[in-house]
């Protein structure tokens, strides 16, 4: 789904423990729209505070920042989750969370010889899993020399195993810098990982590396004819819905400095690059285009987010759609109370569970500085889009990341902000979205609260694993792990 770094941000000083709570649904109280009760109906919603290994540091003090997710969920009940934590040398680790409801395990991921000591830029930026006990995740650490290096970590048999992975023979030297972000992989062995590097020149270059049969190659990623001299190219989103056919979006510079959306196909082995097509009220100088996520349910169909600028200046939402092997742009519609001459608009996530039927999750302004969730949804060949249900308290509504198990269950999660910060889960029931905030473990404080969503994967129907941070009573951030899963049978029966 969806990565959102900007709503990472807000959980800078996040660090992990190891408590659980499991709760039923509960809302404010203050609106009809802020409960689920048919949303979640056979389900139940629990919490638990992410664990960490044994040698994590103990010292709020001294903990380092923490990025942890997206969730990858192969089956119900099977979930992994990505991230890193601070050591008590202080050393920060790439972490991997697997479980599911209120059972997860931390592990520390293995790292080569020659990584670095002290070391604070290990961490875990994605993870692909084909199947229940066998994914491959990216790593990033700093090596002895001072290089920036790129891992492949791969699950097999229960142990996670560290590779340097290949990179292009024009890559920078002393020191170099190389960094893979995206990973997807439609079948065991076969998998398709991206990101960027230096080249020998000083430009900013995307990587594309692809496993075939276990073994993995390199590739720069090509880039359109107008590209510029200092093109700065990269990659942002990347999905495969099979073996062999994959769409990575990102950006480039052209000739004229104006940032253009950058579309890669893999189509027969080969990769061809496109400059994104943008709507028709576009400007044409002073050009930002960028992509947040890509959604492709059949190979030949694709919906990609974003966000460009207009003759006005005014950034707006950005949707891509492959249809018949074309690219057609559409400005993103927003609701009747989006504030005159949106300013900013933030399709997060898109989640395309069939042809011509997508949920795209973000947020907008409805007025100076009151933001907003965003839900658009795709049916019958129309976007519609509409506010998400919030709490009347709420200042702000910001959702973060959504997901979908199939055409008519889509859950949305992200954060409320008002005198304290809530996280918040919106779920979709019978074309109709409900708001809830969401379970918190025991520890978590009372009063000032804080508390975000900002990842979520949803396998299967009433099935979700959804990521965050949350503050306890001790002031103090945590991992944030919320669960939803069929109720039991005992549970039922009470």
């Amino acid at each position: 789904m969806r990565r959102d770094t900007g709503a990472r941000l807000l959980v800078a000083a996040l660090i992990l423990g190891s408590a659980t709570v499991a709760v039923g649904t509960a809302g404010t109280g203050d609106s009809a729209a802020f409960a689920a009760p048919a949303a979640t109906h056979g389900s139940v919603w629990s919490s638990t505070e992410a664990p960490l290994p044994t040698n994590a540091s103990t010292q709020p003090s001294t903990r380092s920042p923490l990025l942890i997710g997206p969730p990858v969920c192969p089956a119900p009940g099977s979930c992994v989750i990505g991230g890193n934590y601070l050591d008590t040398s202080g050393n920060a680790q790439g972490l991997v969370e697997t479980g599911a409801g209120a059972s997860w395990t931390a592990t520390e991921v293995a790292r080569p010889a020659d990584s670095s000591v002290p070391n604070r830029n290990a961490f875990l930026a994605d993870i692909s899993c084909p199947a229940v006990g066998s994914c491959i995740a990216l790593a990033n650490y700093t090596d002895t020399g001072g290089n920036e290096v790129a891992l492949i970590e791969s699950l097999a048999g229960g142990t996670w195993t560290a590779t340097v992975v290949p990179y292009p023979s024009n890559v920078a030297v002393s020191p170099s810098y190389e960094f893979l972000q995206r990973i997807a992989c439609p079948a065991l062995g076969s998998c398709v990982a991206f990101g960027d590097y230096f080249d020998t020149n000083g430009n900013l270059q995307g990587l594309i590396e692809t496993q075939t049969q276990g073994t993995w190659t390199e590739t720069e990623a090509p880039l359109p004819a107008n590209a510029g001299p200092f093109p700065g190219g990269s990659l942002e989103t990347l999905t495969c819905p099979s073996v062999n056919s994959c769409v990575a979006t990102g950006a480039y510079e052209d000739t004229g400095g104006n940032v253009q959306g950058l579309i890669e196909v893999l189509s027969q082995g080969t990769w061809t690059a496109t400059e994104a097509p943008l709507p028709m009220d576009a400007a044409t100088t002073h050009q930002s285009t960028s992509f947040k996520d890509v959604s492709c349910p059949a190979v030949t169909s694709c919906v990609a987010v974003g966000v460009y600028i207009d003759t006005a200046g005014d950034g707006e939402g950005l949707v891509e759609t492959l249809s018949q092997g074309t690219w057609t742009a559409t400005k993103m519609p927003v609701p009747a109370n989006a504030e005159a001459g949106i300013l900013d608009v933030f399709p997060d996530t898109v989640s395309c569970e069939a042809v011509n039927a997508c949920v795209i999750v973000g947020r907008y302004f409805i007025a100076a500085n009151d933001e907003q969730g965003l839900i658009v949804t795709l049916a019958g060949g129309t976007w519609s889009p509409e506010q998400a249900p919030r709490s009347t308290k709420a200042t702000d509504l910001l959702l973060a990341s959504g997901a979908c198990a199939s055409v008519n269950s889509c859950v949305g999660v992200g954060q409320i902000i008002h005198r304290q910060d809530l996280a918040i889960i919106e779920t979709m029931a019978r074309g109709t979205w409900y708001s809830r905030t969401a379970p918190l473990p025991a520890d978590a404080a009372t009063t000032r609260q804080e508390a975000f969503l900002y990842e979520i994967d949803c396998p299967a129907v009433r099935t979700c694993v959804a990521v965050g941070a949350y503050l306890d009573t001790g002031r103090d951030y945590h991992g944030l792990i919320d669960t939803l899963s069929p109720r039991s049978a005992s549970s039922r029966g009470r």
